[in-house]
């Protein structure tokens, strides 16, 4: 029994670190797009006469200590939902499908009907002249 405690004790320890990565993900993507639509707008803190760079500090902190709060809740909610199948039941393995193909022929490689003519053997033609110079001009 302690064996399978054990072994259930560390699916439950991979899948809180599969969601929380995910979470973390998502959410740090979501926190640098947001990060960079503020620095674009962050220049007209300066015509309500604030520097904006302190601002553009407190609001960083801010969205960062809101990222982190998301991140715990997100997690959290995620695992409660989650639900776990103790014993998983196998597929059976798909058989390979059949074809009206015959295979049980031996294969042969292919012969020529006539031989073959090389470069410099006179031509099949009956001109005299070698092959390379006559009819394997072409080929």
């Amino acid at each position: 029994m302690k064996e399978k405690e054990i072994g259930d004790e560390e699916r439950m320890r991979e899948l809180e670190r599969v969601v929380m990565l995910r979470v973390i993900d998502q959410k740090w993507m979501d926190h640098i797009d947001d990060m960079d639509q503020m620095r674009q707008g962050i220049g007209l803190h300066a015509y309500a006469q604030r520097d904006p760079l302190i601002e553009y500090k407190f609001a960083a902190y801010d969205m960062f200590e809101e990222m982190s709060n998301h991140i715990q809740e997100d997690t959290l909610k995620i695992l409660y939902r989650v639900r776990i199948e103790t014993e998983a039941k196998r597929e059976e393995v798909q058989k390979p499908m059949f074809t009206n193909k015959d295979d049980s022929a031996v294969k042969q490689p292919k012969k020529r009907a006539e031989d073959k003519v090389g470069r410099n053997d006179p031509c099949p033609c009956g001109s005299g002249k070698k092959y390379k110079q006559c009819c394997g001009r072409n080929a």
